[in-house]
């Protein structure tokens, strides 16, 4: 009598391909030894060490990309807040009543090496700012990829821990089945019963 379980269709899909590499796997060794040999490979990987460790190298990953962005957000921000207060200089030394231009304290060819100054770091500062802008958007989009990693690698291990749970308690049901019959026949020969 041959037992049959019933399985995950992607569980079926995923042993067809594992046995298509090993000729014969099925059909070599009886059906409950056949579906432990089967819950051990599966559980090699689903138990072991591996796919846990894998995830949290992952989560490790993740939470380095997203520190990273915040360290461009908050450089984006000292840039912003540095060309602002040049932006202020500028205007200052540029307003009529202002400090700078007290005739007194500060002669024309210097003013116009500050003005000249001050406007080339602005300069330097907008493009550093429009390189880091372009920087924070790739950084995160890569932190949009990497999430998205994460999460079908933490969906995919749930489900390869659901399908061996069920292919585990496939076997013990094929295996409590498998020793039911056997009590039964011996019941019915007579070789199981003890001496009285």
């Amino acid at each position: 009598m041959e037992y049959q379980t019933r399985m995950a269709t992607e569980v079926q899909q995923w042993a067809a391909r594992l046995n298509a590499h090993v000729p014969g796997v099925s059909r070599s060794r009886p059906v409950a030894s056949a579906q432990y040999w089967l819950l051990a490979m599966i559980g090699s990987w689903a138990t072991g060490p591996g796919l846990e460790a894998a995830h949290q190298r992952l989560l490790l990953t993740l939470s380095r990309a997203r520190r990273a962005s915040a360290d461009v957000a908050t450089s984006r921000k000292r840039l912003e807040l540095r060309i602002s207060e040049l932006e202020r200089q500028a205007n200052e030394t540029e307003a009529p009543g202002g400090k700078a231009m007290d005739a007194s304290q500060v002669d024309a060819a210097g003013q116009d090496q500050t003005t000249r100054d001050v406007t080339g770091q602005l300069a330097g500062l907008r493009l550093q700012y429009a390189g880091m802008q372009a920087k924070e958007q790739r950084v995160h989009a890569a932190n949009r990829r990497l999430f998205a990693a994460v999460n079908a690698f933490r969906t995919s291990k749930d489900a390869i821990k659901a399908a061996y749970t069920a292919a585990e308690e496939a076997a013990k049901a094929v295996s409590a089945a498998a020793s039911g019959d056997q009590l039964a026949q011996d019941d019915a020969t007579g070789e199981g019963a003890e001496p009285r």
